[in-house]
């Protein structure tokens, strides 16, 4: 007798990447988001703690550079349903 679990998000789609990819490109996710949002932790040290002349708009695109891939990768699966279901 097998036993034949359900998918808990009611998707039928088959996954065809290995989990041991998956956890790869999640956890680059999360670490280009840290680094991403960490910008402005330096930001604030930089400027309020040592006095330098920095202003967010040189900080923003090392932000961005970090948040919007790292976002990507984290929802990649997200992503890469929605734009099969527009694409098909």
């Amino acid at each position: 007798m097998a036993l034949i679990a359900a998918d808990p998000s009611g998707s039928n789609e088959v996954d065809t990447m290995a989990p041991r990819e998956r956890d790869v490109l999640k956890t680059l996710g999360n670490i280009l988001l840290t680094l991403g949002v960490g910008v402005w932790g330096a930001y604030v040290v930089l400027r309020y703690g040592m006095g330098w002349e920095v202003t967010a708009r040189e900080c923003l695109p090392y932000h961005l550079a970090g948040v919007v891939p790292g976002t990507l990768l984290r929802r990649h699966r997200f992503f890469r349903g929605v734009l099969g279901r527009l694409f098909s």
